[in-house]
């Protein structure tokens, strides 16, 4: 947006939007609470991760609404790290990984991997870490896991 004032009613705007204002342009987020997007850009600035407000930045964002600015997470596929102690297996992956979701499949031993993408299941919370416990179930032959991107 180039000048004006954009009133937002509502959280609406897409986790992976990019938000670019220019000089002379404001958005007035008149809504409770904070929306999630991708980028935020003031008159050619890409602004830091983080949450941004009339409070942080008056001069292009109104109301009582917030913006949570996220990393953007990378595109190539990263490791995920292992250790067991006590029947709990701890799983992390690097922090610039913020954001994905880890995914379990669980099968029996002579089947092995099943790469259809409806065999895995996603583990809730995981995208606002990056560091997971997991208790070791013995009864579960074959476990696998991964990243997903959000």
């Amino acid at each position: 947006m180039s000048n004006g004032t954009l009133v937002l009613q509502q959280r609406g705007l897409a986790t992976h939007a990019t938000v670019v204002l220019a000089t002379g342009a404001k958005l007035q987020l008149n809504f409770t609470g904070t929306n999630q997007v991708g980028g935020l850009s003031f008159n050619g600035t890409n602004q830091p991760a983080g949450v941004h407000s009339s409070a942080t930045d008056p001069a292009f964002l109104a109301g009582t609404g917030s913006l949570l600015v996220t990393a953007s997470i990378p595109t190539t596929p990263t490791n995920l790290f292992w250790s067991v102690s006590n029947n709990i297996l701890t799983l992390s992956w690097p922090s610039n990984y913020l954001g994905c979701v880890l995914q379990v499949q669980t099968n029996t031993l002579t089947m092995g991997l099943n790469n259809a993408s409806n065999a895995w299941f996603d583990l809730p919370g995981t995208a606002a870490v990056n560091s997971t416990n997991l208790p070791i179930a013995t009864t579960n032959p074959a476990v696998f896991y991964r990243l997903r991107q959000t």
